[in-house]
């Protein structure tokens, strides 16, 4: 997504077969060689939704990049919810060549009850002094979540599980 705003993206398979199985990693054949969704100079948009999420794996960069190379708000305020980020639809690893979240310089960005794991980087990064009042909460990072029952689904991330560089005033756990 570049420039406009209130944009949607629920429901989809992002780097991964039409099943939500293989990727870029697992086959090189598929799955996009940089980033799942770049989101550049758009506020507000919805990335995912609980009851509909989409399946971000397997990709050579960032699984969500809000990454702009800009110094203003221009990508702030979106939301990546309930998605399975470096693991296919069945929970199984496939992570993305680099991290599952990047949230480079934005602020207002919430990122809630997703999946994350088996990814290259960090499952989640925020990172620079912009990288302000963003709110990380009830996510799995690098852990099976509580409702799986299969033991080998979900891997830790080769990074940290979330890593913050620079960032302020940013929530990590319950919203307060």
């Amino acid at each position: 997504i570049s420039g406009g705003r209130e944009n949607k993206i629920v429901g989809n398979y992002i780097g991964t077969d039409s099943y939500g199985h293989e990727g870029f990693l697992a086959s090189g054949k598929l799955g996009n060689g940089r980033h799942g969704v770049s989101v550049t100079f758009s506020q507000h948009n919805i990335i995912g939704q609980t009851q509909h999420p989409n399946v971000i794996s397997g990709n050579g960069g960032i699984g969500v990049a809000i990454n702009v190379p800009d110094s203003g708000f221009a990508a702030s305020d979106n939301i990546i919810e309930g998605n399975y980020i470096g693991v296919d639809v069945n929970l199984n690893p496939l992570g993305n060549l680099s991290h599952g979240i990047e949230i480079n310089q934005k602020r207002g960005t919430r990122i809630m009850r997703n999946v994350i794991g088996a990814n290259m980087g960090h499952g989640i990064y925020l990172v620079g002094s912009g990288a302000v009042s963003n709110v990380i909460a009830g996510n799995s990072i690098g852990l099976k979540p509580v409702y799986s029952t299969n033991a080998s689904e979900v891997t830790g991330n080769a990074g940290d599980g979330i890593h913050i560089l620079n960032g302020q005033y940013n929530t990590i756990g319950v919203e307060e």
